[in-house]
């Protein structure tokens, strides 16, 4: 009988665990109950026996885990006060469809009684005979101040679970795991299964763990909301009768459910199922806007004052955590800090594509984040760390830090910043991870992720992308009228430019390399002085095949040009239609916009709706293309024109 007050058989902590390093007695004689992982590092058998016999109950979470350990939720930090074997450090938690592991790492958890003669990260059994008593306290409700307090201080309330693991040395080793609820303001025990392994403890999270099945704690429905975070607060000590005495403490932390080991649908992979929901691409709610559109909406600037819900997600305008910073929302344009924000961003869209010595990982998020891609080349585990890939906010001082679309290229090109050190192998696997973290420091962390790059170009459909980009004129306009011409004109990374007529035949071809940030230029070169105007995609970059109508132009709807003046100047207005200029930001992902107004305006910018109402002066946030300064625009006299470069969030 444990302290949850469940009846555990022989087999659940006895015999399967006796027969660790006995591969035949585990899977014969203990096969109804028991279940061997094989582990060449355990030096626990012969080379054919080594491993561990786990009961089939705690079979799932070590095959959950694998050799990944736990991502860092919080950190404690050194503690020169207190004594190393129990010194908390990190905190941290995986998570899937059905399992929680928490994990609290020990700066030296060798001398651990739960590591008596079990292998370590070295490799080396240990011989420790310390005891040690862990508590994580999970807060599930949302609410900071209701139900218990933690055992060792009573001012620190709202607390639903509480779950204990405890080793103890006296001849042998001997383990405590208990779970319990909060019933009237006093912890009672409750039976839910604990799961902790040794193995997983002394070699991968070096200290102490407790594996929680998620379906036990969603039966709590008056103490467990799936839709809140979960703030979680761990102990450990060593006093064996008085659980209110700890050595260290760490945390309050705050999670988001779903938020770290999450995988993300595929969505060009109609037939597949990526994240393991059961539920192929096709069907599977994360794709209905990709594969309604080509690509997934968001609502962000140029779509903050429309009245409209533009992705879909039942919040319109200000309403959506696209638009809370902008101008029209009462922002600066730029993302602000909210102390009270503990929620995590969501990835809404993820692809990879693959090329025979390269990748290129697309992913967008549901609020302003930066992203960052943690490669490990061919390490299956993703512990060993190859190259950390920044987006490009966190590289370029005129990308905004925090935004909504975010690029991770895996190459060797010269044009990348963040290029790892070799070409890829063709028709290899290697692994990532994604990080998404908003202003606020809530992170979310994807699983340990992978690709295989393509055996060869014939088999490589995403390694060459046609550009050419069919013209309507506007009714009614010629060739020198603002919207009555365009030209496209692109510029590699290497300055190799070419620039199409509109309604070119047969367009031009970028090979998987050129198609990486390169600028795409969009102009009337017909267009008289007086009106001149164009639309600057810089560090744009794109993949495979693009659909038609993103490449489609219109003269008066897709493009749109308006002699009105506004009530401060002879200004005139130019721009996109709000869908076309969504269609190639996303087609497209540019990591900014350089905008050329006609006439000499080189302190105002007006940003307007369609019908040129909502108007907002935003040269104070935008940037001389020149010197990079703040609210004030090059004019060129030649062009008659001045330019601005701008965040791609704020539209075109």
């Amino acid at each position: 009988m444990n302290q949850s007050g469940l009846c555990d058989p022989d087999s659940f902590g006895g015999k399967c665990f006796q027969s660790d390093g006995n591969k035949t007695r585990c899977t014969l004689a203990l096969n109804a109950t028991c279940e061997f992982f094989l582990d060449a590092n355990a030096n626990n058998g012969n080379s054919t026996e080594e491993g561990w016999c786990e009961p089939k109950g705690d079979a799932k979470f070590f095959n959950f885990m694998g050799d990944i350990p736990p991502t860092i939720l919080g950190d404690d930090g050194e503690d020169a006060a207190i004594n190393n074997t129990w010194d908390l450090r990190q905190v941290g938690l995986r998570d899937d469809f059905q399992n929680f592991v928490l994990g609290a790492t020990i700066e030296d958890f060798n001398q651990s009684a739960a590591c008596n003669a079990t292998t370590l990260e070295n490799g080396v059994l240990g011989s420790g005979s310390l005891n040690h008593t862990f508590f994580w306290y999970l807060d599930t409700d949302g609410n900071r101040t209701n139900h218990c307090t933690t055992r060792d201080n009573s001012s620190l309330a709202g607390f639903e679970f509480s779950f204990k693991y405890n080793s103890k040395w006296t001849t042998a080793l001997a383990e405590t795991k208990a779970s319990f609820q909060c019933v009237n303001g006093t912890w009672g025990a409750v039976p839910v299964p604990l799961v902790s392994s040794t193995p997983k403890m002394c070699s991968l999270i070096k200290g102490g763990m407790a594996g929680i099945d998620k379906q036990e704690l969603f039966k709590f429905k008056t103490l467990y909301n799936k839709s809140k975070e979960i703030r979680i607060y761990v102990s450990v000590g060593q006093n064996q009768r008085n659980d209110s005495l700890v050595n260290d403490t760490a945390g309050p932390f705050f999670y988001s459910p779903n938020s770290f080991d999450f995988k993300f649908e595929d969505c060009s992979n109609t037939g597949g199922d990526i994240d393991g929901d059961g539920i192929t691409a096709s069907n599977d709610p994360d794709c209905f806007s990709f594969l309604k559109f080509g690509f997934v909406p968001m609502e962000v600037g140029f779509q903050c004052g429309d009245g409209q819900d533009n992705d879909g997600d039942s919040n319109a305008d200000c309403a959506d955590e696209g638009c809370k910073y902008d101008f029209a929302c009462g922002g600066s344009g730029f993302v602000a800090a909210d102390s009270t924000d503990k929620a995590a961003p969501k990835i809404t869209w993820l692809q990879t594509d693959t090329f025979p010595d390269s990748a290129f990982v697309m992913y967008d998020t549901n609020e302003p984040a930066n992203g960052t891609i943690t490669f490990y080349n061919r390490d299956n585990t993703c512990k060993t760390v190859n190259k950390t890939i920044r987006d490009m906010g966190l590289l370029d001082s005129l990308v905004q830090d925090y935004k909504m679309w975010h690029d991770g290229p895996i190459d060797n090109f010269e044009s990348n910043s963040e290029r790892v050190d070799a070409p890829l192998p063709n028709a290899t696997v290697f692994y990532y991870k994604a990080t998404i973290c908003d202003i606020n420091a809530n992170c979310a962390v994807s699983a340990c992720l992978n690709f295989t790059t393509k055996s060869n170009l014939v088999s490589c459909k995403t390694c060459s992308s046609t550009l050419n980009f069919p013209f309507v004129q506007q009714s009614g306009k010629n060739v020198t009228d603002p919207t009555g011409n365009l030209t496209f004109t692109i510029v590699t990374a290497k300055g190799l430019q070419t620039t199409l007529g509109a309604n070119a035949g047969a367009g031009t071809q970028l090979n998987h390399t050129d198609a990486k940030n390169f600028n795409l230029v969009v102009e009337n070169p017909s267009d008289l002085n007086v009106s001149n105007w164009k639309l600057t995609l810089i560090n744009a970059s794109v993949s495979g095949k693009i659909s038609t109508s993103i490449l489609n132009f219109t003269g008066g709807s897709d493009v749109q040009f308006n002699a009105t003046s506004n009530s401060t100047a002879n200004v005139k207005f130019v721009g996109m239609s709000t869908g076309k200029c969504q269609e190639l930001i996303t087609a497209f992902r540019p990591k900014r916009l350089e905008i050329g107004v006609p006439g000499n305006f080189t302190t105002e910018l007006w940003q307007c709706g369609s019908a040129l109402t909502n108007c907002t002066n935003k040269a104070s946030n935008a940037t001389n293309p020149q010197n990079g300064s703040l609210g004030s625009g090059l004019f060129n006299l030649t062009l008659n024109m001045t330019l601005w470069q701008v965040p791609a969030e704020w539209g075109c």
